[in-house]
């Protein structure tokens, strides 16, 4: 029997809300709250979590970070600053760009429900964590 990840039923709660009327009834989805559910789905979808699970980011800190990262520069650049250094990795220039850990945690928070504090670099996507703010 195929797993279904938590965002996979979402989705296909979604969906069949959205354009099946017996289902809508039966779920009685507003407008509005069929807009917050895009919403939440599309914040994992469009950083590639849409086959992951709660359960996943949970057992990965890695992906709690590569989410917060992706999420906030797709949707909120302004909490990055240049920076000449993150980690070990050095540049004459500002090559790199630095957030707040808060902003990580807050997103593991709004969109995992998950209190977060076990920050990892991740550098396979080249997100580096050097230990401070």
């Amino acid at each position: 029997m195929k797993k279904f990840s938590f965002l996979s039923l979402c989705s296909a709660a979604c969906l069949c809300a959205a354009f099946f009327t017996p289902c809508a009834q039966a779920g009685e989805f507003s407008p509005e709250q069929l807009k917050k559910m895009g919403v939440f789905l599309s914040n994992f979808t469009e950083c590639g979590f849409s086959e992951a699970s709660r359960d996943d980011f949970v057992r990965n800190p890695r992906m709690v970070v590569r989410f917060g990262m992706c999420h906030h520069w797709m949707n909120n650049q302004k909490l990055f600053a240049p920076s000449k250094s993150c980690g070990s990795q050095k540049s004459e220039f500002d090559s790199y760009m630095k957030i707040d850990r808060k902003h990580i945690e807050s997103s593991a928070a709004r969109y995992l429900d998950l209190k977060f504090a076990d920050h990892r670099s991740v550098p396979d996507e080249n997100y580096f964590y050097d230990g401070r703010n």
